[in-house]
């Protein structure tokens, strides 16, 4: 068994400059962590994404560098959520970042992201069932939104790129790198905990930014999807097949493990 301890963050410097920075991992809850922040900060919360138009298809990766400058150009400025935001967080002598992160199920996952891209009428999603959808997705043309993302998300990897090829590609190094960011982490959240996540949260990071309130108001969920994980998962099963499903599951097996590990984590984390 890993020792989750590993790596556990030491308490963080309280004379520096506290900031935060939401890794918004495509529907991982993101839009509830938003709001939250909004709400808390108002005009000293940013949005910021290096995209001409849509995230979804024309993003470019926020390097830690660009995080800094963007935190330098606005003195005030005390949180910062991005769907790009790359590892590690903008942590220099003068300021001190805390990384805020969710990590969820990945079939689970992928029905959330199927059927929110469907409610916006996303083109590659509005006229497909959602089988049709997740043949997409694994095909040469689709989308590394359900390849194990969550993995790559928390590797090293500086450029993540949206198509599916060899550059999206999971490896083992990814894994290890993921495994050890989260394992380094003092505190994250899963989609599945999500009210106990943010409780968690809000007492770790409440002494470093007082001002911030996590109240456990979720956002943007998934219409027409059923309450229960388990349940919401068999319908997924059930809609796509077993070979389709097989198919899934082997492009989320790093996913799979993290998300595993992530709950053991979770399940013995304090703050």
């Amino acid at each position: 068994m890993r020792r989750w301890l590993r790596g556990r963050s030491a308490s963080p410097r309280t004379e520096a400059r506290h900031v935060l920075v939401h890794y918004h991992i495509f529907k991982n809850a993101g839009t509830s962590i938003d709001v939250c922040l909004q709400r808390s900060f108002g005009n000293r919360w940013a949005s910021y994404e290096k995209a001409k138009g849509d995230y979804w298809t024309d993003s470019t990766n926020l390097t830690t560098s660009d995080m800094l400058q963007r935190f330098a150009e606005q003195a005030d400025l005390r949180a910062i959520s991005s769907h790009m935001a790359r590892w590690p967080p903008p942590t220099t002598d003068e300021i001190q970042a805390h990384p805020i992160v969710f990590l969820r199920h990945p079939i689970d996952r992928v029905g959330s992201v199927y059927t929110y891209r469907r409610k916006i009428r996303g083109p590659e999603a509005v006229d497909r069932t959602l089988a049709e959808y997740v043949d997409w997705l694994l095909g040469p043309d689709g989308n590394i939104a359900v390849r194990s993302f969550q993995t790559l998300f928390l590797s090293d990897d500086t450029h993540i790129v949206n198509d599916g090829g060899p550059k999206s590609e999971v490896n083992p190094n990814h894994y290890k790198q993921a495994v050890l960011r989260l394992e380094g982490l003092p505190v994250f959240g899963l989609v599945e905990h999500f009210g106990e996540s943010v409780q968690r949260m809000q007492a770790w990071l409440t002494p470093f930014v007082p001002e911030l309130d996590l109240q456990s108001i979720p956002a943007n969920e998934s219409e027409g999807r059923a309450t229960l994980m388990a349940q919401r998962i068999r319908d997924l099963a059930d809609a796509l097949g077993q070979e389709r499903y097989d198919r899934l599951v082997r492009a989320n097996e790093a996913d799979f493990d993290l998300f595993e590990h992530a709950s053991r984590l979770f399940n013995h984390q304090s703050v």
